[in-house]
């Protein structure tokens, strides 16, 4: 009789304790999305700037049909940014271009510029020893030599004198685009963008410094 009486009680100890603790899991799992949602809601939404950049032309140079997606993902992910359907925006691996890898980047941004009235001729690299040079259009271009990788950072310099070309071949061709180093590193992009579109991005709040291209 009391041997019942113990497994009953047992039993209803066991129930009442896994009770509590369904009850503190659903309590916690409606906490955690709580804090989900709010962090979610915390993201500025970025549409006023999409849509001002669309007003700038950011967007002529995407396919028609690959603009809305390129849009609506923007938008979502909060970034403006690394989507190279903007047939503007080119990964440029800052160690790639330091080992001979600028003649390259030029050809992978080559219908960008070929839009923009640039045009690339007689691409030649010279790489002996420590100097690494490149000629476009007939005139040469010095990536870096012995001193400079006696001092300088080769993968901030190659990046910094390589986008200075362009902007060069840009300025030459009359055109309004510049290009813009985005995050650095194995990770650097290229980023051709206007002086407004730059302007807009700059003084913009929507965003993260980290995510706002600079001139290297």
């Amino acid at each position: 009789m009391k041997a019942g009486i113990f497994h009953k009680r047992y039993a209803i100890g066991v129930l009442t304790l896994a009770l509590f603790w369904l009850i503190a899991g659903c309590g916690n799992a409606d906490l955690e999305t709580t804090r989900g949602e709010g962090e979610a809601s915390m993201a500025a939404d970025i549409t006023p700037l999409i849509t001002e950049f669309e007003r700038l032309g950011y967007y002529k140079y995407t396919d028609a049909d690959q603009l809305p997606a390129v849009k609506k993902d923007s938008i979502s992910a909060g970034y403006v940014f690394g989507w190279e359907e903007t047939n503007r925006d080119f990964h440029a691996d800052a160690e790639d271009l330091a080992e001979g890898g600028v003649g390259q980047f030029l050809q992978q941004i080559e219908p960008f510029l070929t839009k923009e009235n640039v045009p690339l001729t007689n691409i030649r690299e010279r790489i002996e020893g420590y100097d690494y040079e490149i000629e476009v259009n007939g005139k040469g271009y010095i990536m870096y030599d012995l001193e400079d990788q006696e001092k300088e950072d080769i993968w901030e310099l190659t990046t910094k004198r390589a986008f200075a070309m362009v902007n060069e071949l840009l300025q030459q061709a009359t055109s309004e685009a510049r290009v813009y180093a985005l995050y650095g590193g194995n990770d650097q992009r290229a980023v051709f963008l206007t002086t407004e579109m730059f302007a807009l991005v700059q003084n913009t709040d929507l965003i993260e410094e980290s995510e706002k291209p600079i001139t290297p």
